[in-house]
């Protein structure tokens, strides 16, 4: 092609852009033609371009292969959040654990089982995406339990460092659902909790748990630590950092854990369709910050809403209730006029209430209430029902053995033990008891004394019960041991005074039967038709 030819063709494509591609192409075919030597040599450069741009994408492929997995790895979250998986595996191995389950919807098997081959696909991909590598051990765990799920675990969340976060919340769950808790290794769990921590899709269960079993463990502060976590991720949590608090003498966080709660609760009263879990957690705020009145309002309004379920407001407004009845009963200066407005009132909203009728039971024990009362009513219904519970037969027993009517207290009091065993109050009485009916009862008033002594060994009215019980089995030198570390502790006591004196007259000791003598002297109670003299 000559110069002038080449100017020509220039000027024609410029005249005509549609014909550019095949021009361009008939100019450099022309080019070539009159230069022969690089017909050769230029495919050459050409080829080895090629070439380079194939290994070169080859070597991308492997450097990068997480970019070529990032498509599948998004779909996979998108359709199966890594959060809401953790957390359907929370409600599988926490079920039982004093924590609420998760309000996710569960993923049908099916679903679960194609998210399997997603994931298996973009680990062919990118065999190294830690993220990827969590989720498959998960769904292996959810769907067929396999434990070499372990083996992936262990490589992302180590013992001696934090690597990634998502597998760390596994692993102190672990931990948190093993049978053997006794076993429980608190040091790894803290470190693994730690690096779940960082994760902002952990589920805050895992520290409420943690929490319970460190306080269980009596690691209050470890507890409290796990329960500040679990507050910030979740603000109802503030009432549980608020107990803790409370038990390591912590006024001021206790203060302001309580203070975060009731804003919390009091916004999601506004919000909440069904208001009954943010009134519940309101009114229990308020009564811990000694506001009970605030609490019984808050309660009140609840019941009178559609929006909120009765059946779970009403223990709470009892529980408010018997609080105030406890503490006018304490503050009281003449218990004889005290008027059990809030008891009476708890009866009518709840007259099944187990505490409601102790309280009433333990009430009688010291003033005598109208029998028409609803707390009364309510406690005879109870009794009527068979559904007292321990201590309110043992207020029962200790009433009838005042009155002086020992078979019924008796009653009363085996009742209160067979309840529970470890019922110690009823104990003592069924041993007076036991003591006083004719003939007396000696073996049930020993056997109630020995278990007594197991429980509560230092008891002060103990060794007096013992005496009684050793007097009636005929053991006056054993009931005078017993007595006589009864005065230790009751100094005064003319009724130890009278027994001592009386029992070692008996074994023939007038020196010792003297000293008890002039005892009751001093205290104005002399043993009867006796006088200065001996």
């Amino acid at each position: 092609m000559s110069e002038n030819r080449f100017v020509e063709h220039i000027q024609t494509l410029i005249a005509n852009p549609s014909l550019c591609i095949p021009g361009i192409s008939d100019m450099f075919h022309g080019w070539l033609s009159t230069r022969r030597w690089l017909s050769i040599v230029l495919p050459v450069p050409i080829l080895a371009v090629l070439l380079g741009s194939i290994f070169f994408a080859l070597y991308v492929r492997s450097q990068h292969r997480e970019v070529l997995a990032t498509p599948f790895a998004k779909k996979i979250e998108k359709e199966l959040p890594t959060a809401a998986l953790f957390k359907q595996l929370v409600d599988r191995q926490l079920p039982n654990s004093g924590v609420k389950p998760s309000t996710v919807d569960l993923v049908e098997p099916h679903q679960l089982d194609r998210m399997k081959l997603l994931i298996a696909h973009a680990l062919r991909l990118d065999a190294k995406n830690q993220s990827l590598e969590f989720r498959a051990a998960i769904l292996q765990v959810m769907i067929d339990s396999k434990t070499n799920s372990e083996k992936i675990m262990n490589d992302l969340a180590p013992e001696d460092s934090i690597r990634f976060s998502p597998a760390h919340a596994w692993k102190a769950l672990q931990i948190l659902s093993s049978e053997d808790s006794s076993r429980m290794d608190l040091e790894r769990l803290e470190h693994h909790l730690k690096g779940a921590a960082i994760w902002k899709g952990v589920d805050q269960r895992i520290f409420e748990r943690a929490s319970l079993v460190c306080e269980a463990e009596k690691q209050i502060g470890m507890s409290m630590d796990f329960a500040r976590i679990a507050a910030d991720l979740n603000p109802d949590n503030n009432l549980r950092l608020a107990e803790l608090a409370g038990k390591l003498g912590r006024k001021s966080e206790r203060k302001e854990a309580l203070e975060t709660a009731i804003r919390n609760f009091s916004a999601k009263i506004g919000t909440d369709l069904d208001q009954t879990a943010a009134r519940i957690g309101l009114a229990t705020a308020q009564r811990w910050l000694d506001r009970p009145n605030d609490a019984i309002a808050t309660l009140r309004s609840g019941m009178q809403l559609t929006n909120c379920d009765p059946k779970q407001i009403r223990p709470k407004l009892v529980e408010v209730l018997l609080d105030l009845h406890r503490k006018g009963v304490k503050e009281s200066r003449d218990i004889t006029m005290f008027d059990p407005v809030h008891l009476n009132e708890a009866a009518t909203i709840l007259p099944t209430d187990a505490n409601l009728n102790e309280e009433t039971a333990e009430l009688m024990l010291i003033k005598t209430l109208d029998e028409k009362s609803p707390a009364v009513v309510a406690l005879k219904k109870a009794i009527a029902d068979k559904s007292a519970t321990a201590r309110t037969h043992a207020a029962l027993g200790q009433i009838y053995f005042n009155k002086g009517q020992f078979s019924s207290a008796i009653k009363q009091s085996q009742l209160a033990v067979s309840k529970n065993p470890n019922e110690f109050e009823a104990m003592l009485c069924l041993a007076k008891s036991c003591l006083r009916v004719a003939p007396p009862n000696t073996e049930l008033a020993s056997e109630m004394i020995e278990r007594a002594l197991q429980l509560r060994a230092n008891d002060a009215r103990l060794p007096s019960i013992q005496g009684d019980v050793k007097h009636a089995n005929g053991d006056l030198v054993g009931a005078v041991k017993s007595w006589e570390i009864a005065l230790k502790k009751e100094e005064n006591s003319n009724e130890l005074h009278r027994r001592l004196y009386e029992t070692y007259r008996k074994l023939g000791k007038r020196d010792e039967a003297e000293i008890h003598r002039l005892h009751l002297l001093e205290l104005g109670d002399p043993p009867e038709g006796l006088t200065n003299r001996k």
